[in-house]
């Protein structure tokens, strides 16, 4: 019988409506909700009893800290709007209640207290040293778009050019002088050597795309545009759809001079919309994530969740199309 162990814990949500994943007071985040249900749930416990109000969003520091000692740590920070297929956290959790024969169903306990748009998708015993945040070994974001009026050779060229390690200040949010230097800090004392030290410079290691549906009767295409890497700047991925957009549209725009720190021109990146955006795939040092348990469930079934998610983005469609019955296409250069 296990006491306990650090657990890997696979999540999926829909972003829209949210203030991103990372926890902030006032706040309605995704990860507000997941300190909640692992509360709620008595996976995390504080040494006097505290409670959570549904109103205001704020999560009290008994639990945060309880959080911490738990080793917690989150795969990926998720802007506001932005989804996730795939999203990863890992903590060291005592199950409530635990038999010889049947391991502690920990997703479909959460799935209880979560919204029906954030789900816990699996669930696996990893090693004491695996974490969410430092084991990953690379992080897969999708971006969709309909490729309407885009040169896709043109932003399939200009994505080459951005694979490889680049300083890569232009293609992120602007950081302010104090909390660039604290964060520089930690990164030092956490792992000197590691790449993530480097002042925005990034490692890409791919960047492509792929046509993902067509609606012929409307005369559109959609794409989706994958990229990969070991860990991401602030607003990295949408900052690189923006640029790549803008080439595709026709923009003339050197990405030489976006990657020189030197350059005085490129500024001006526009940053790409974030509920198109989806954190889609992480991979982790010494992990086979095929190990990963599910629990059945016929009340929130994932297969039903989704197909609840399929309906909602055919009415989506739906009104979209009627819109464009009557709007005459631009012209495509494929």
């Amino acid at each position: 019988m296990r006491t306990s162990s650090n657990v890997l814990l696979k999540l999926s949500y829909v972003g829209r409506g949210y203030y991103g994943f990372a926890y902030q007071p006032g706040l309605s985040t995704i990860e507000y909700f997941l300190f909640r249900a692992l509360t709620q749930a008595k996976m995390i416990q504080t040494e006097k009893q505290v409670t959570i109000s549904d109103n205001e969003f704020i999560i009290p520091k008994e639990i945060l800290n309880s959080a911490t000692a738990a080793k917690y740590h989150k795969c990926g920070r998720t802007d506001a709007g932005v989804s996730a297929a795939a999203q990863y956290i890992s903590l060291v959790l005592s199950p409530p209640t635990q038999t010889l024969s049947t391991p502690y169903p920990y997703d479909l306990i959460l799935n209880q207290y979560l919204p029906p748009d954030i789900r816990v998708l699996g669930w696996m015993y990893v090693d004491d040293g695996v974490s969410a945040r430092f084991s990953c070994e690379w992080r897969e974001y999708e971006y969709y778009f309909a490729g309407e009026a885009l040169d896709l050779e043109r932003m399939r060229s200009a994505a080459k050019l951005l694979e490889g390690t680049h300083w890569l200040g232009r293609l992120s949010k602007p950081e302010k002088p104090a909390s660039k230097a604290r964060r520089l800090e930690r990164k030092q004392l956490l792992s000197p050597d590691s790449e993530a030290a480097q002042d925005l410079v990034r490692t890409v290691d791919s960047i492509l795309f792929e046509k993902q549906r067509s609606l012929a009767e409307l005369g559109i295409d959609i794409f989706v545009m994958r990229i990969r890497a070991r860990s991401f700047l602030h607003n990295q991925v949408r900052k690189t759809f923006g640029l790549l957009r803008l080439i595709g549209s026709g923009t003339s725009i050197s990405i030489k001079n976006v990657l020189d720190m030197q350059s005085r021109g490129e500024k001006d990146i526009p940053l790409a919309d974030s509920q198109p955006l989806v954190l889609a795939r992480c991979a982790f040092r010494g992990v086979d994530l095929s190990a990963m348990r599910t629990t059945p469930s016929k009340r929130r079934s994932p297969r039903l969740l989704l197909a609840q998610t399929l309906v909602t983005g055919e009415v989506s469609a739906r009104i979209g199309a009627e819109g464009c019955k009557d709007t005459p296409s631009p012209t495509r250069n494929k």
